[in-house]
């Protein structure tokens, strides 16, 4: 179990079109947002609070509707904020392109290619259409940029197979599309929730335990190629995600040196920013005393059970999301 979940994790997502599931930002039965004192706040009480922050990380489930309609509509007053009162450039950073597909995605902003042609070079995720173009195209008609920012799938296979020193032995252009080599280890907090977090499979089911750790896809074509082959060391897969991590915050980080005074949305799998380690905490490595803002989206049968000890150390907003409503996949 604890093999097959890891390996979940570097699994890439299909593109495949998706139906979009509709979700009313003004419904709160859809959602609440807290503080982690258990303190509810607003949407607009949220969007004002970036206000301060110069990376705001949001960790989702992937298939969470709820979650990506949020985030939309968060981008949006972000947008509106930053346009009219805080006067600064504001930026989306994604961890569903990978570094390697940056000059396609900037060709589609900047109007050099079709959509079409944008969707079959950049390897978009199976949800794209419905989850997280509404956020792309938003920034393309204002001309906000756009980071794709993880590190190359095929890489972190390489280091989920052969270890984190094999990266050395890539080409210099294959080097250039990762954070500079060795890149951090995991901290003790963040290897320490990842051994707690796999130790659950000998318990939980595969799909309990992929919510968990907020897997790309459980479908039966990942199950059937996992079982026919040996599962690497657990440590290796520890060592992806942190790549995952440290090449996101690497693309945040470089960024910002290009724009000193951006704001940056970055949208990414809950477990990457949960409790303020892997990506926040390789942010920090990578550009010390940035000030960031951690939202974590959990979904969950009842929106209206806040419960402080369990959900109150996740981020600074914690969103209870309607876990009955359709996944997206």
């Amino acid at each position: 179990m604890v093999h097959l979940l890891a390996f979940l994790l570097i699994v890439t997502p299909l593109a495949a079109p998706a139906d979009t599931v509709e979700i009313d930002t003004q419904e709160a039965d859809s959602f609440r947002i807290y503080q982690p004192d258990g303190t509810e706040v607003s949407l607009q009480e949220l969007a004002a609070a970036t206000d301060t922050a110069q990376v705001v990380f949001f960790g989702e489930q992937h298939n969470d509707p709820v979650a990506h309609a949020l985030q939309d509509s968060l981008f949006r007053q972000m947008h509106a904020r930053a346009d009219t009162l805080l006067e600064r450039p504001l930026t989306l950073s994604l961890e569903m392109f990978d570094r390697d597909v940056q000059y396609i995605l900037d060709e589609y902003l900047q109007g050099h290619i079709s959509e079409e042609h944008f969707l079959q070079s950049s390897r978009p995720w199976r949800n794209y259409q419905s989850d997280y173009r509404p956020m792309v195209e938003f920034a393309r008609d204002h001309e906000h940029a756009v980071l794709a920012a993880n590190a190359p799938r095929r890489y972190a296979n390489v280091v989920s197979r052969e270890g984190r020193e094999a990266l050395a032995d890539l080409p210099e252009d294959a080097r250039r599309l990762l954070p500079p080599l060795p890149y951090p280890e995991a901290s003790r907090a963040y290897r320490d929730r990842w051994t707690r977090v796999m130790a659950q499979g000998h318990q939980e089911s595969d799909e309990a335990l992929a919510d968990t750790l907020d897997a790309d896809t459980l479908d039966a074509d990942t199950l059937d190629v996992h079982h026919a082959h040996d599962a690497p060391e657990e440590d290796t897969f520890l060592d992806a995600q942190v790549l995952w991590d440290a090449s996101m915050a690497y693309s945040i980080a470089e960024h910002l040196l290009r724009e000193p005074n951006a704001g940056v949305l970055h949208v990414t799998g809950s477990f990457h920013v949960d409790r303020g380690l892997g990506t926040p905490e390789m942010m920090q490595y990578y550009r010390p005393r940035t000030d960031m803002l951690v939202i974590v989206a959990r979904p969950v049968d009842d929106v209206t059970a806040f419960d402080e000890r369990r959900h109150g150390p996740a981020g600074d907003f914690i969103i209870l999301t309607d876990a009955t409503l359709p996944r997206s996949f």
